[in-house]
């Protein structure tokens, strides 16, 4: 059974001061029932306004949630209250979780009679279930893959949108993949087409817009690209199955709108065979459709087009981005097929014209031409991503020490032009590459490229994990380093992280200035440091709390309650009962005419 890792700390950061003060209401009111853990799955039921129950989802990482969802309608934060208030419940409560074998172990021990009978129960209820079990029921197996030492794929380094929609559709995405690799691409379509009508059928009369970002919303756009997947490995010979395709889409336009992703991109996928969008929209898009044509079929003349129309897109900026997006994406399409066809140097020309610099270095380095890819890395990567695939990708081949030679004068460069570079994920990019960089150096003996890399990662993005791995390899430089990475690290990085490193060195105090600073404090972090810094602690929070009384935020009024409860526990800790009481009691009578938040208040003073 998968350990409950998740801290509270850990939890109010993800939710909006609204939905995290429900949260807490709901665990109080006992609202949460029914909660199940199967290996890393948690699921439970949480008592709604509009609905009885709401289900809660919940997967478990290495390092806490992996993601979590709900089906309320909640579209304001990252988590809704009925998550947060089903993990509050597991932290606060655990006895209330009831822990069951995965249901890969109970099928496991099943046979296939039984097993049947299972499926033949569950079909005969109809409806979604009984649908889901005949697409799986249809899809073919997937060979297992063969053990390899070594790569075979850039996508291996480089997950393109096929890959990401895999992930997304889950066993139906692996099944379709599957059917289009063995090269059974009515059969792929077919399925392709069930998928997206159920998806349909489900929305009923509301379309699928760019602004829903659901889970049927980017599972319509997966099944898109797959889709366009299967047009570009159609020949002239399929036209009876790319008429049957155009009809779909026609078919599909009005519930998917002409803007969506997964419309778009298979009618641009069409365009050498069916021009299902005007010129006017391709314009919109920045595109035109002899230069897409180019792109798709890799015509032998006029090679320059694809990489012409990329530099004009980018000077253009954001006004074309989906057409950018779009065009890149069906690239990423175009060359994992060349590549999986084994054409090689077709693949170096798309990879080439297209500007993909990285995935034609990684193809060259599958290909024993490591110098070949050296060169073109030196010569023409500009950003942190292109570096770091491309590293990778080396030391998986076994060449970490070309790796790591490569990387660091990289290294270098992209961190001197870190002033300019106002991007927040190019940061966390040069971040992850430096830590990247420190430890494989370590493992080669080159301390000093491992101390400057692990440098750059911690003051680039400050972390516990690569400030223990400085000090470790610091060592008798650590305590002149030490004082100046102190004072480095807050103008950088996210305040939690930051947090961590300062409790790590018993700078408690400091610790709390920084959450309070960036508003990133919360009741339960302030719990963790009122045993060390109880006075300052206890100012925070009842700083907080009064805000939201004063401002008769009574949907708040939870929150306020949490904040207390740190207040309470920083008189405990300094042994001064009674001047909590004295404060719970003027508390009372000054708010003794708000019906909603006297009950927590006696809450407070009876516990």
């Amino acid at each position: 059974m998968a350990r409950f890792s998740v801290r509270e700390e850990q939890i109010a950061p993800r939710l909006s001061p609204e939905a995290y003060s429900r949260a807490l209401q709901l665990y109080h009111e006992h609202a949460v029932e029914q909660v199940v853990q199967r290996g890393r799955q948690i699921t439970a039921q949480v008592r709604g306004f509009h609905q009885p129950f709401y289900t809660v989802n919940i997967a478990l990482g290495e390092e806490g949630v992996q993601s979590a969802t709900c089906t309320c309608v909640y579209e304001f934060g990252e988590w809704c209250k009925h998550i947060g208030a089903v993990l509050l419940t597991c932290i606060r409560n655990p006895e209330r979780v009831e822990t069951l074998e995965p249901i890969e172990t109970l099928l496991h021990a099943l046979d296939a009679e039984t097993l049947r009978q299972i499926l033949l129960e569950l079909a005969q209820q109809g409806g979604e279930i009984a649908q889901r079990i005949e697409v799986l029921a249809c899809a073919p197996r997937a060979t297992p893959a063969p053990a390899r030492d070594a790569p075979r794929f850039v996508t291996d380094f480089v997950p393109d949108v096929i890959n990401l929609s895999i992930i997304i559709l889950g066993t139906v995405g692996r099944a379709i993949q599957t059917l289009i690799e063995q090269q059974q691409y009515e059969q792929a379509f077919q399925m392709i087409r069930r998928e997206m009508e159920r998806l349909i059928l489900l929305r009923h009369d509301n379309w699928f817009y760019d602004v829903d970002h659901d889970a049927d919303y980017d599972s319509v756009n997966a099944l898109g690209y797959l889709l366009a997947e299967v047009i570009l490995s159609l020949t002239d010979s399929d036209e009876p199955l790319i008429d049957a395709i155009v009809d779909a889409l026609n078919q599909w336009r009005s519930p998917l709108g002409e803007s969506s992703d997964a419309f778009r991109v298979c009618a641009l996928a069409l365009s050498p065979r069916a021009q299902l969008l005007d010129e006017d929209t391709l314009l919109d898009l920045g595109m035109d459709l002899p230069t897409l044509e180019h792109d798709l079929t890799i015509a032998d003349d006029d090679e320059d087009d694809l990489e012409d129309l990329i530099e004009a897109m980018d000077e253009a900026g954001a006004e074309f981005s989906l057409g950018f997006d779009i065009a890149h994406n069906l690239v990423e399409v175009r060359l994992r097929l060349l590549e999986r066809q084994g054409r090689v140097d077709d693949y170096l020309e798309l990879a080439r014209a297209s500007q993909m610099h990285h995935c034609y270095a990684i193809m060259c380095a599958l290909q024993g031409e490591v110098e070949r890819a050296a060169g073109v890395a030196q010569k023409q990567f500009k950003d942190t991503w292109s570096w770091f695939s491309f590293a990778r990708a080396l030391d998986a081949l076994g060449h970490t020490a070309t790796a790591v030679e490569l990387t660091h004068p990289a290294l270098r460069k992209l961190t001197s032009r870190r002033r300019s570079d106002a991007h927040e994920l190019e940061r966390m990019s040069r971040a992850a590459l430096a830590e990247w960089l420190a430890g494989r150096a370590e493992s080669l003996g080159n301390y000093t490229v491992a101390l400057e890399a692990i440098q750059i990662a911690v003051r680039e993005n400050p972390t516990l994990r690569g400030y223990q791995m400085l000090q470790r390899l610091a060592g008798d430089q650590w305590a002149q380093m030490r004082r100046k990475i102190l004072q480095q690290i807050p103008l950088r990085g996210k305040a939690s992280e930051v947090a961590e490193i300062y409790i790590y060195e018993g700078l408690y105090e400091t610790a709390l200035e920084i959450l309070d600073q960036q508003h990133a404090l919360t009741p339960p972090y302030a719990m963790r440091l009122v045993e060390h810094a109880p006075e300052a602690t206890r100012q925070a929070c009842l700083h907080e709390a009064q805000a939201i009384i004063r401002a008769k935020q009574s949907n708040l009024y939870p929150l306020a309650a949490e904040w207390l409860a740190v207040v309470k526990k920083s008189y405990q800790v300094q042994g001064d009962l009674e001047a909590w009481n004295a404060l719970i009691q003027q508390l009372m009578t000054e708010n003794r005419r708000k019906p909603a938040l006297m009950p927590l208040l006696e809450r407070l003073a009876a516990e």
